[in-house]
């Protein structure tokens, strides 16, 4: 394992050989026409868990958009989650509902839609059926408003529930909650 002389984070096995995902000049996007990308020494994703990242490198390096939740990369065949945490203001209403349950490790993540029920097509549906069609799906977490995204983990769709939830307006709605592991 080599480490940046710079910022003393872990380089990344590219290859033309190990770069640092943070002062080199690096691109997992860069298309070789002979040999996928390598993203690290152990694994095909560039972040460690439990590390945090700035959300907006992240879509960037991944080639995901700019605003969603739930972001498939389906030439990587992966679905990148991002939890957005909230500043709780008077008469705020928060759409996204998300929590964590630390006696079962379950990630109980929203899906998408912000006004009216959500339905299980589009995005809701490629994450729902996400094992079916190997996606692998990554979690990255925001505990405070305006900081950094800890990256949990790829993890698995336990199940798909339906709830009752206020939209953007404070209308009641039906939304499916994805349970993660």
């Amino acid at each position: 394992m080599e480490f940046c002389d710079i910022c003393k984070s872990k380089k990344i096995k590219t290859f033309e050989g190990f770069k640092c995902q943070n002062c080199d000049d690096y691109n997992p996007n860069t298309k070789n026409p002979t040999k996928k990308p390598v993203y690290s020494e152990n694994e095909s994703f560039p972040y460690i868990k439990d590390e945090y990242y700035v959300q907006k490198e992240i879509r960037k390096k991944l080639g995901l958009g700019l605003m969603s939740g739930i972001n498939p990369n389906r030439e990587l065949r992966i679905i990148v989650l991002f939890r957005n945490a909230h500043v709780l203001k008077p008469n705020q209403t928060n759409v996204y509902l998300d929590k964590y349950d630390k006696e079962t490790g379950i990630y109980r993540y929203v899906g998408k839609g912000l006004i009216g029920d959500q339905t299980l097509d589009g995005d809701n549906g490629l994450l729902k059926n996400a094992a079916q069609n190997n996606y692998k799906v990554h979690l990255f977490w925001q505990h405070n408003a305006n900081s950094n995204h800890q990256y949990v983990g790829e993890v698995n769709v336990k199940d798909v529930i339906p709830d009752s939830q206020p939209d953007k307006n404070g209308k009641n709605r039906k939304v499916f909650v994805f349970l993660l592991k």
